[in-house]
């Protein structure tokens, strides 16, 4: 009888597959269906997004304000950062009525509901509700706005609205030295802007896509390609318990470096859909949300490296779009293809495509 990927995966343990520990026929995928039934979705966003850790902004945000919004899958957040320069997340939910408290980022000693006035400090306590004064029965000190988890990988900032959720970085002990590796080459980097794109794909399939580079000689021959070493000999996958990492070395040399030898591409993808990466030139840190089973709305910030001249920025920033384009070319052709009965389930490769097998055994484990 042949394997799945949760039969090989169950049968090894928690940690991460390797080429090595997979059969060589391959194991199958997920159901197509998977990857089209809005009861599938429903069950993912309560059980896989509703506890997991989400990409936000950035610290730089907060540099010219106190106050920033954003979504932890689809509960709504904001972060503030007080005079002291301390960094929290809470509910944006007010806690009178459930109007949001925050709609826009910006300025302010505090954070005033525009439904009923209640207004609350930056550090979330209720500092004042119209028409209590005088009460003794209602007692302020119960009503601050709901905590939300807040952690950072250098300037990027994970909210997680699940209180009982495992810390972000102590899930990622098994790879801390990858992580420290993208906060310090990341450091310094400048904020370039935000991207936004709708893909009419299930989120599934970017994340499957974005998992692994077997593709890459084929659709990114002329993007990504040119710029770091992506075949199988030189691109290294790896995959943790909560993570995905890929490294591939450059072929493009900046003149900016000054002789020293370019670091290439460091990227990584965090449970349960957030990417990130770092090269010589700019960085990244996003997220992949679903708007139906069908759409997938993909928002990440843009850095680069200060000493980094424009046009060789410019022309990264290309290639980068170009890469991502593509990409969502090839998986929208794929989602027509998730509503047919007749579609097979899929063959995945260990020796190419086990970072996609890691993947879906951890998201396989999270729905049960």
């Amino acid at each position: 009888m042949t394997e799945t990927a949760e039969d090989i995966l169950t049968r090894k343990g928690s940690g991460g597959p390797t080429a090595g520990s997979l059969p060589p026929e391959g194991v199958d995928g997920l159901p197509p269906q998977n990857y089209s039934d809005p009861d599938v979705l429903q069950r993912e966003r309560a059980k896989v997004f509703a506890p997991g850790w989400h990409y936000l902004g950035h610290t730089g945000q907060l540099d010219a304000c106190n106050r920033i919004i954003g979504q932890a899958g689809q509960t709504p957040v904001v972060v503030t950062k007080d005079k002291d320069g301390v960094l929290r997340a809470f509910l944006n939910v007010c806690r009178h009525r459930w109007h949001p408290v925050v709609e826009t980022s910006g300025n302010g000693r505090m954070l005033q509901c525009g439904y009923h006035s209640w207004t609350y400090r930056l550090d979330g306590t209720l500092a004042g509700a119209p028409g209590t004064h005088g009460d003794s029965s209602f007692d302020k000190a119960k009503f601050g706005l709901q905590p939300v988890q807040l952690e950072t990988i250098g300037p990027w900032i994970f909210v997680n609205a699940e209180p009982s959720a495992d810390s972000m970085w102590s899930g990622l002990a098994d790879c801390a030295q990858f992580v420290e590796n993208i906060q310090r080459r990341s450091a310094g980097y400048v904020f370039t802007g935000r991207s936004e794109y709708v893909v009419k794909a299930n989120w599934k399939l970017f994340i499957d896509n974005t998992a692994e580079c077997y593709h890459c000689s084929s659709i990114h021959a002329d993007s990504i390609s040119q710029c770091f070493m992506t075949d199988r000999d030189n691109y290294d996958v790896r995959s943790y318990r909560n993570a995905w990492t890929q490294h591939g070395p450059a072929i493009e040399q900046p003149a900016e470096l000054g002789g020293e030898p370019a670091q290439g591409l460091d990227f990584m993808m965090l449970f349960p859909s957030n990417f990130m990466g770092v090269d010589d030139v700019v960085s990244f840190c996003g997220t992949a949300l679903p708007i139906s089973a069908d759409e997938t709305r993909l928002m990440f910030d843009s850095f680069r490296n200060p000493i980094m001249s424009d046009e060789t920025v410019e022309r990264r920033g290309e290639m980068y779009d170009v890469t991502f384009r593509e990409d969502l070319e090839a998986i929208s052709k794929i989602q027509p293809s998730m509503h047919l009965a007749q579609t097979p389930i899929s063959r995945l490769l260990p020796a190419t495509e086990h970072q996609v097998i890691g993947y879906q055994q951890r998201l396989r484990e999270a729905m049960q």
